[in-house]
């Protein structure tokens, strides 16, 4: 079963403020529909086009950070409908935009088996209920694993090198027996 996150950012500013607002509904397995929400992201940016970047970090937030979509997932059974196919570009790696690669390492690694699509429909977003939470960058750090030694970031190569010598079929599967192992303090002496 496919859980849906369709998001849509608008492109003016909120009140003249660093911040852009991004809509976001959740469509889930069972095919319930989520009530229309929105975030508004403070992205303090030179970055030419910021609510692209906007979006990123909403997408971010809403994965790795709120319970809205699920918690502790990983990208199998998720489509992500986004409003510019930029953030299809950060997955891919295709893009040369340093802000979109930073912010968007968690679609590499954790969240590879996602599908993401560019919508060209949003009459979902005249549905928008009010509720509006405020975040920023610095509310959306990469999220470390906590093991016994500390905190590690993973990287997409340690998780394609994992996946390699386990012969693990997909990343998402992979990332999430890593965490798991180094979680653990029994299995993460075995892996050193």
């Amino acid at each position: 079963m496919t859980t849906l996150l369709e998001s849509y950012v608008d492109r003016k500013p909120v009140d003249g403020k660093n911040e852009h607002r991004v809509y976001f509904r959740v469509t889930s397995g069972a095919g319930n529909e989520s009530s229309v929400r929105a975030l508004d992201v403070d992205v303090a940016t030179a970055m030419e086009q910021p609510y692209k970047l906007a979006e990123l970090v909403a997408i971010k937030y809403l994965l790795m950070y709120s319970p809205y979509v699920g918690e502790n997932r990983s990208g199998d059974g998720l489509k992500i409908n986004v409003s510019y196919g930029a953030i299809k570009k950060v997955q891919k790696l295709h893009t040369t935009n340093s802000n979109m690669v930073i912010h968007g390492r968690f679609l590499q690694v954790r969240f590879s088996g996602a599908v993401i699509g560019t919508a060209r429909r949003y009459d979902w977003v005249k549905d928008f209920s009010g509720d509006v939470v405020d975040i920023s960058l610095k509310d959306c750090a990469d999220k470390p694993v906590s093991t016994h030694v500390g905190e590690l970031h993973l990287t997409r190569h340690a998780v394609e090198r994992f996946k390699e010598r386990l012969d693990i079929p997909n990343v998402d599967r992979a990332w999430k027996r890593l965490t798991k192992l180094m979680s653990n303090p029994y299995h993460f002496a075995l892996i050193q």
